[in-house]
């Protein structure tokens, strides 16, 4: 009897193949997955890039076009400087006064959360409205010409950094030049 066990040919998985199995499934799936979501949040960073450069090229023609007879520019914003509690935003302002005036703000756009703009470029010591003390930049352009605005302001700048809040290796800097071409670099 045992010899007709040993000769006779078993049907199934022993308990340790299933699991080797089932193991292989969830490491080929982590992998995936992982990979998936690193490709969202660099397409999400891709797209972020893309609609500044949209947005600066948006208000350097409105400036040209001389529209609402005024500066155009962008600004950036943050709700903290430096901290852990980061919320940016971005976006096209008309005016000669500053762009945090009521209704003088043409759009404006959050930037997603694993998204942020380099701290170095921000100026800290502006809270009009009252409130939290934020940070601020803005890239201006001037009118009919669409050259870049030469203001010495610790808020004018001529390029801004956006990197991955995990991974600031994966960054892209955005610039203007004197003549107001804009260009940026892609990681």
């Amino acid at each position: 009897m045992i010899s007709e066990m040993r000769n006779s040919r078993r049907e199934g998985f022993t308990l340790i193949e299933f699991l080797v199995v089932v193991s292989l499934i969830a490491v080929i799936t982590a992998v995936i997955m992982v990979n998936f979501f690193s490709q969202n949040v660099r397409k999400k960073f891709d797209t972020s890039v893309e609609n500044i450069v949209f947005s600066l090229n948006n208000a350097r023609d409105r400036a040209v076009a001389w529209e609402k007879e005024t500066t155009w520019g962008v600004f950036f914003e943050r709700k903290m400087c430096g901290g852990s509690s980061r919320w940016s935003n971005y976006g096209i302002y008309f005016t000669n006064d500053g762009y945090y005036y009521p209704g003088k703000i043409a759009y404006r756009n959050t930037l997603p959360a694993a998204i942020d703009y380099n701290e170095s470029t921000t100026w800290a010591g502006w809270t009009d409205p009252p409130g939290p003390e934020k940070c601020f930049r803005a890239i201006s352009f001037s009118e009919v010409v669409g050259e870049l605005r030469n203001v010495s302001n610790a808020i004018e700048t001529s390029s801004v950094a956006i990197y991955l809040v995990n991974n600031q290796s994966v960054s892209s800097t955005i610039s203007v030049s004197s003549f107001g071409v804009i260009t940026y670099t892609t990681p």
